[in-house]
C-alpha cells in the first residue's frame, strides 16, 4: 500500500519484454479503487438511476395534470391541501356509528357466560396458588391465623399478655392442632414466638392488628392508671378508669376527723322522805 499508483502508465509500459507471445499489449489508463467512477465500474447502475429519476419526473407531471391545485399548495407549503370541513363531516360521521353501536352485556350476564373462576388458564396462575412458593406459605399462614382468630380475641379482651395467650391456647391444643397449618410433631403446640406472629397477621373489626392489643407483661391486668400501649387505650375496652374523687380541703377533713362533744346526762334528783 505504500507503493505510488500512477494515474498514467510510464512510457516503455506498451513494450513487453520477456514475454514469449512478443504482442504488445494496448495503453488502458489504470485508475485507482478510490479515484473511479461509478459510470467506469458499474454503467448498468448508472442506467436504472436514471430509469428511476425520469419515471419519478413523469408521476409528478401526471399528478400535477390531474390535481393542479393540490400540486401548487404542496409546493409552496410542503403540505398537501386539507379540506377541514370535509375532515370535520368524516368525524361527525363517526361519532355517530360509535353511538349506535350495541351496548355491552350487563354484569350479570358475563358473570354467567364467563363462569365464576377468575384464573380459568394455567399461564395466569398466581404464585400464591402454586405449591412450595414462599407466596403460597405465606397465604397459609394468613388463613390459619383468621382460623385461629375466634379464640384469640376472647383472651385479649381479658388483657392477657403473649405468654398466657400461649399457656391457654395450649391447654385446648388437641382442638386447634387441626386448625394448624404445619402443627409440630410433639408438644409444646404453641410458643410465645408462634403467637406473637399469629397475632400480627390477623386485624380486627376496625384494621388494627391484634398484636397491638396484648398487654405488657410488667404490667397487671385492668390496673387503674397504668400505662398500657396506646391501642389497647383507645378501644376503650381495655383501660381501666381511676374512679372520680370528692372535693378536699384541709379544714374540712380535720372538722370531719374531730368528734362533737355530747352533753353529760343529767343526774336524777333525790326523792324526799315522807
Amino acid at each position: 500500500w505504500l507503493k505510488p499508483r500512477y494515474l498514467f502508465p510510464p512510457s516503455n509500459f506498451e513494450t513487453t519484454e520477456g514475454l514469449d507471445c512478443g504482442m504488445a499489449m494496448p495503453v488502458v489508463p489504470v485508475l485507482g479503487r478510490r479515484g473511479a467512477a461509478v459510470s467506469a465500474r458499474r454503467p448498468g447502475a448508472t442506467l436504472a438511476v436514471t430509469f428511476v429519476l425520469a419515471a419519478a419526473v413523469g408521476t409528478m407531471i401526471n399528478w400535477g395534470s390531474a390535481f393542479p391545485d393540490s400540486l401548487a399548495f404542496a409546493l409552496v407549503t410542503g403540505q398537501p391541501s386539507q379540506d377541514f370541513a370535509a375532515i370535520r363531516a368524516t368525524k361527525i360521521a363517526r361519532a355517530a356509528e360509535v353511538e349506535t353501536k350495541e351496548r355491552p352485556p350487563a354484569d350479570d350476564q358475563l358473570w354467567k357466560d364467563g363462569g365464576s373462576d377468575a384464573r380459568p388458564f394455567k399461564e395466569g396462575q398466581a404464585r400464591r396458588d402454586i405449591r412450595g412458593t414462599v407466596s403460597w406459605a405465606r397465604r397459609e399462614f394468613n388463613e390459619e391465623a383468621v382460623r385461629l382468630k375466634p379464640y384469640v380475641e376472647p383472651l385479649l379482651e381479658k388483657q392477657l399478655s403473649i405468654k398466657e395467650i400461649t399457656f391457654a391456647l395450649n391447654r385446648m391444643g388437641h382442638k386447634l392442632r387441626p386448625l394448624l397449618f404445619r402443627p409440630p410433631h410433639g408438644l409444646p403446640i404453641f410458643n410465645e414466638k408462634s403467637v406473637n406472629a399469629m397475632l400480627k397477621r390477623v386485624k380486627n373489626e376496625h384494621g388494627v392488628r391484634l398484636h397491638k392489643f396484648a398487654r405488657p407483661d410488667n404490667l397487671p391486668p385492668f390496673a387503674p392508671g397504668a400505662r398500657y400501649p396506646w391501642k389497647m387505650v383507645k378501644s376503650g375496652t381495655h383501660y381501666a378508669e381511676v374512679p372520680p374523687l370528692a372535693p378536699w380541703t384541709p379544714g374540712a377533713k380535720a372538722e370531719e376527723a374531730a368528734p362533737a362533744e355530747e352533753p353529760a346526762p343529767e343526774e336524777p334528783e333525790p326523792e324526799a322522805d315522807e
